[in-house]
């Protein structure tokens, strides 16, 4: 994992994601462009994150938030958007691993930075910022996870070949052959 920073303001999602996938951020789409949550699709869910389970599709991936605290906009029984309260308590993770925080940073600005995971403790691993504000409330945790885990589990050795035979460098093309060769294996 190389750790990549953000070259413009609301650019810590696509960093975070650049850092966790070993990209360069240029190779990864701007979800954000603007306002954290300002713009809902028809459905009633954010655009960023419609745009970023896109791009993480295509590589076999999705991302999920456990949210510690706060509330989220789901679509309502009407359909429109509406704030629900987090329900269910944070309960500790039985493994180890990066992760996205995500939470307020001292000036009350909603940042994301890379961590990592254990039990129930968090621990802050990169900040894409250049100023490096960290987060100081935390309000949700994400996680990269394969749409199809057997894909992974098959491709295990796979990978770590591939990482050696490229230095440890992947770009979103070498990700993406990957991604179809394992498609393509599966008859999909």
């Amino acid at each position: 994992m190389k750790p990549q920073n953000q070259s413009t303001p609301n650019d810590c999602l696509r960093s975070c994601i650049a850092t966790l996938l070993d990209y360069l951020p240029q190779n990864v789409p701007d979800f954000v462009q603007g306002d954290y949550h300002a713009e809902l699709d028809e459905n009633g869910y954010p655009k960023f994150w419609v745009k970023l389970q896109a791009f993480l599709k295509e590589l076999g991936l999705s991302m999920i938030e456990f949210r510690i605290s706060g509330s989220f906009m789901a679509p309502g029984e009407n359909g429109e958007p509406e704030e629900l309260p987090i329900l269910v308590p944070w309960q500790p993770l039985p493994f180890s691993g990066y992760c996205i925080l995500v939470g307020r940073t001292n000036t009350g600005v909603r940042h994301m930075i890379v961590g990592k995971t254990a039990g129930n403790t968090f621990a802050p691993v990169h900040d894409p910022h250049p100023d490096k504000p960290g987060v100081v409330q935390l309000e949700g945790v994400c996680f990269l996870v394969p749409l199809d885990p057997s894909i992974y589990m098959a491709m295990g050795a796979a990978m770590g070949q591939i990482k050696r035979l490229t230095s440890g460098t992947m770009n979103q093309a070498k990700w993406s052959a990957v991604a179809a060769n394992a498609r393509e294996a599966l008859g999909e």
